[in-house]
């Protein structure tokens, strides 16, 4: 559902994947909507495969 959630906001937002990671650390309404607390802050959805070493791999988001 999650995944789901990340969409709309890309769609009405109109963010790039990338745009949505930061928008949803940064902001409590987009945090709430998609279910997360405070302390989820830092473990926002990822990509597969993102290993957190600057690389970007291609793929939507998943839940780590």
């Amino acid at each position: 559902m999650l995944v789901v959630k990340m969409l709309i906001l890309e769609h009405l937002y109109n963010f790039s994947d990338e745009g949505i990671e930061n928008h949803v650390r940064d902001r409590l309404p987009f945090m709430r909507f998609l279910g997360l607390k405070l302390e989820d802050r830092n473990l926002a959805p990822r990509r597969p495969g993102c290993s957190g070493n600057g690389s970007r791999p291609e793929g939507r988001w998943s839940v780590i």
